[in-house]
């Protein structure tokens, strides 16, 4: 193992490592934003499984009842 690091430089080894740890974050976020689920927040309209989506829609279908 102490082979490898004659070959390798620790220092930049590690910042290798660290910038694609920060790589790999960036896109896991940007992949989950993209989704309907976690990235409808971004156009302002809500994920069709929350609660509140549900009560307004049984709010709509009650007051559609009432007329």
């Amino acid at each position: 193992m102490w082979r490898i690091w004659l070959m390798v430089d620790p220092r930049r080894g590690l910042i290798a490592v660290l910038a694609f740890a920060f790589f790999m974050v960036l896109v896991n976020h940007f992949v989950q934003l993209s989704t309907p689920r976690y990235g409808s927040w971004l156009s302002g309209e809500p994920w069709e499984g929350t609660a509140a989506v549900q009560e307004a829609k049984d709010e709509e279908v009650m007051v559609a009842g009432r007329q």
